[in-house]
């Protein structure tokens, strides 16, 4: 225990200057001390050992994060290689070079041969092998470190054994560490600053809510990466919520970022990582830590008593707002700092709203408006430069694309059950981007692909998008409050350039929106169209909030998703009958269902009443007019269909799902390059849309272009691995092409991967296109799918056409004539009806069809 020195002052200034000392001439300067002041002399003697026993106490738990210099002891800095291991392999990793090494390990660069990427390894040293405890934690750190699954924290590959030692395996992330950025810059500018510490929240929310704490945050174990993301590194001193640390020598962590409870040896929390993050934000919105630089003992009391000055004081730049909440993270009770990580995000983006660090100022300060600021800076793309009017503080911001692409919102409501929400208002201001001309806005199935919390980076989001800028958020609803944070990332610098938070009542949402349109118009001085100008539509909110509910399910489009999004639209309709948008709505799920179910022949005739309802209300909705227009075309009402879609086309020009639908009208009706036209204007809307690039392939296929259908699916199977359709339209088409092998292949991988055929039935069908001895075979299966209690009519004439029984295929497709089937809506150009084009049975279903 310290004893309380009557001077404290004259006490620290007598143990800094004794503190660096050899041990002989500490002895004799503390004896002469001791000699004038005995009670100096032995408050110094106290303070002396317990500095002597930290060093060798923290040392044990100095397990060095990847890349992270300011773990580095001075006599093992990076380059020495105190294993001898540069140059060999271990298990599957090819050893390359030093990163560094700590008090109790060792980090390489090393190439994962299996895999072919770069890697960083941790080794625990040898003399801590025989150490059981040691052991024990390294061991503990991989348990911990892979139970975190988090874009803001550092990614545990594996860990291993070999006659090296244990190790862990982790990516060898681009950048630099934020100690490193630091030693070079001194601060960090405050909106940069901010932005860090929000990332490092994020990921400290995600450890947090798996049970786990850091407890050794600090700049050296937050790595920032080029395209703008932190990651934190190195969990090695985090312990599960159940690990009592509160035991005699259960300290850990590097002292300057302590908690005053972890310094104590008391039982530390996530409160005690919020803390850390406030000593990290302090130190880069000023340059200087907190609590000083000085030996563990000096900082130690300084954590424990001293009141660091505000920030602001040290640098003025930064908005006195921001002193608070730096105040509040470093609360010496815990329980006075911020609940949680969660709290602490929306207290940042309070403070800094409206403020420099947004990075984009207004030049005239309204009422704020739920998402009035986003909508008005994302517009503003479509200005290139966009510059600050007279006025106005902060610096220019200059986006170099017209285009911003808007992220679903974050639920982070307490029982996360706000999904449909954050979704919903992320939809409704990419809807009234939409409508400002001159800016790009990515349809909402390809900006929906990526949320807040996926890995993929934001650089990289944005170049698949082909925009200038993304927007992300939050909301967070408790009963009838709604806090809503909004930010706009500089998809070229990976910085964000704006951020707020509004707190509204939720039944208020629908005036906020009309507030929108009007400061979005005043700003701008741009004419908004008329769906950006639309009135309310309901007054309801329970009818509203069913709606959302409706919606979040209808844009899964899964057969079961779409049977709940038809019950909350008609719960919806139920509440509100002069609602338009659910009525729109149930006649999409109809019509989708329809073309997932196709042996369920009245759903497509579902659609036609919620349409017609929906356009009784509001003529102008293109939704309801594509959902009639696509219920046509598998009706066969070929020149309705074309008039709707068309309709559709007119009434919303960037509305991806009507040229979608448009475009494979056209091509089933003979009018291929006017089909692909409209397939890749729907991608040129919607680029990540699986469903429209899957489409493009389709028409590609049925205009005979098979080796660009191969390459079409293919490139959709590289989207995403985890989308099956291409593989049976591969089958297909690879079968068209002549590959049987490759056909066989791409079968087998669809039946294994959905269990919706057998895999053997498929290969067997496909390598019979070319090889007769198999054919027998093949049509022993085609007859017993034509004994199922719903036959697949059109496939099973398409398998006997390819297999050369073209009385069976015709009898198949008359079968699927008389039953109506939906899918013989390709027939005028299937491909694979080619053989008996002009075969007058093939002619006469033909006529029964009715095709323009």
């Amino acid at each position: 225990m310290i004893p309380p020195p009557t001077d404290w002052a004259e006490l620290k200034t007598a143990f800094t200057e004794l503190v660096d000392l050899a041990p002989d001439e500490r002895a004799v300067r503390l004896a002469a001390i001791t000699a004038s002041d005995p009670a100096l002399g032995a408050r110094l003697a106290v303070l002396l050992d317990a500095d002597t026993a930290a060093d060798r106490q923290l040392s044990r738990y100095e397990l060095l994060s990847a890349a992270a210099p300011d773990s580095l002891m001075p006599h093992e800095e990076a380059g020495a290689d105190p294993l001898g291991l540069c140059g060999r392999t271990v298990a599957h990793f090819r050893i390359h070079d030093v990163l560094g090494s700590g008090g109790m390990g060792v980090a390489y660069r090393a190439e994962d041969q299996r895999l072919g990427r770069s890697v960083a390894l941790k080794f625990l040293l040898p003399r801590f092998t025989a150490d059981a405890d040691a052991t024990r934690d390294f061991l503990h750190e991989a348990r911990t470190a892979s139970a975190l699954d988090h874009p803001n924290i550092c990614t545990l590959l594996e860990v291993g054994e070999s006659p090296h030692g244990l190790f862990l395996a982790m990516p060898a992330y681009a950048g630099e560490t934020l100690q490193q950025r630091l030693a070079r810059d001194g601060r960090i500018p405050v909106a940069e600053a901010v932005e860090i510490a929000r990332q490092v929240l994020r990921g400290l929310a995600a450890a947090h809510a798996a049970g786990v704490t850091h407890r050794d945050l600090k700049p050296g174990n937050l790595m920032l990466t080029p395209d703008g993301t932190v990651k934190i590194l190195d969990f090695g001193l985090a312990r599960s919520a159940d690990l009592d640390l509160a035991a005699p020598g259960a300290r850990a962590g590097t002292v300057a970022y302590m908690s005053p409870e972890q310094v104590r040896g008391e039982a530390v929390d996530r409160r005690g990582d919020l803390w850390a993050v406030g000593v990290v934000l302090y130190q880069m919105l000023t340059g200087e830590r907190p609590f000083g630089s000085g030996r563990d003992l000096t900082t130690i009391y300084a954590i424990l008593h001293d009141d660091p000055p505000p920030p602001s004081s040290r640098a003025p730049d930064v908005p006195p707002r921001l002193d608070a909440v730096v105040a509040r993270l470093l609360h010496r009770d815990a329980d006075a700092r911020y609940a949680d990580a969660a709290e602490a995000i929306a207290a940042l983006e309070e403070a800094t709203a409206g403020t420099p660090a947004d990075r984009v100022s207004r030049s005239r300060r309204r009422r704020p408006v739920v998402l009035a600021a986003v909508i008005l800076l994302a517009a503003a793309a479509a200005v290139v430069p966009f510059v600050r009017r007279a006025g106005t503080t902060g610096p220019e911001v200059v986006l170099e694309q017209a285009s911003v692409a808007v992220l679903p919102f974050t639920d982070t409501s307490p029982q996360r059950d706000q999904q449909h929400l954050g979704e919903g208002v992320a939809e409704e201001i990419l809807n009234a981007l939409v409508a400002v001309p001159g800016l790009r806005v990515p349809a909402r199935a390809s900006s929906f692909r990526f949320s807040s919390d996926d890995e993929v980076p934001m650089a990289e989001r944005a170049r698949r998008l082909g925009v200038g800028a993304l927007l992300e958020g939050s909301v967070h609803r408790d009963g009838d409050s709604v806090r809503i944070s909004a930010r706009l990332l500089d998809a070229r610098t990976g910085r964000y350039l704006w951020s707020q938070t509004f707190d509204r009542r939720f039944r208020d949402i629908f005036a906020v929106q009309a507030e929108i349109a009007r400061t979005v118009a005043e700003a701008l001085e741009v004419h908004l169209t008329a769906d950006a100008q639309r009135a309310q539509p309901t007054q309801n909110i329970v009818a509203y909030e069913l709606y959302l509910r409706g919606l979040f399910h209808w844009n899964r489009r899964t057969a079961q998703d779409l049977r709940q999004a038809i019950d909350f639209f008609t719960q919806a309709t139920q509440h509100d009958t002069t609602y338009a948008q659910p009525y729109a709505g149930l006649a999409l799920s109809h019509v989708v269902l329809a073309v997932l179910q196709p042996v369920a022949n009245d759903l497509p005739e579902r659609t036609h009443e919620p349409a017609a309802r929906a356009l009784q209300l509001d003529s102008t909705l293109a939704e309801a007019h594509a959902a009639r227009g696509y219920a046509y075309h598998w009706q066969w009402r070929w020149r309705e269909a074309e008039r709707e879609l068309e309709r559709a086309i007119a009434l919303n020009p960037a509305y991806a799902t009507a040229h979608q639908w448009y475009g494979e009208h056209l091509a089933k009706m003979g009018r291929a390059s006017e089909g692909e036209a409209h397939m890749r204007r729907a991608i040129e809307l919607d680029p990540l849309s699986l469903v429209a690039q899957n489409d493009l392939g389709i028409v590609l296929t049925l205009d005979h272009r098979y080796a660009e259908a191969i390459a079409q699916f293919e490139h959709v199977r590289r989207l995403d691995p985890a989308f099956p359709l291409p593989l049976l339209l591969l089958h297909r088409v690879h079968m068209f092409a002549g590959d049987t092998e490759a056909a066989a292949e791409a079968g087998r991988r669809w039946a294994e991967f959905t269990g919706a055929a057998d895999a053997a039935e498929l290969m067997l069908l496909a390598r019979a296109t070319r090889d007769p001895a198999l054919r027998n075979d093949a049509r022993a299966v085609l007859l017993r799918w034509q004994r199922e209690p719903a036959p697949r009519w059109p496939d099973i004439a398409m398998y006997f056409m390819l297999l050369g029984d073209h009385d069976d295929a015709l009898r198949a497709l008359e079968l699927a004539l008389r039953a109506r089937s939906p899918m013989l809506a390709n027939l005028r150009v299937a491909p694979w009806m080619d053989p008996v084009r002009d075969h007058p049975r093939f002619l006469a279903v033909l006529r029964q069809m009715d095709f323009p």
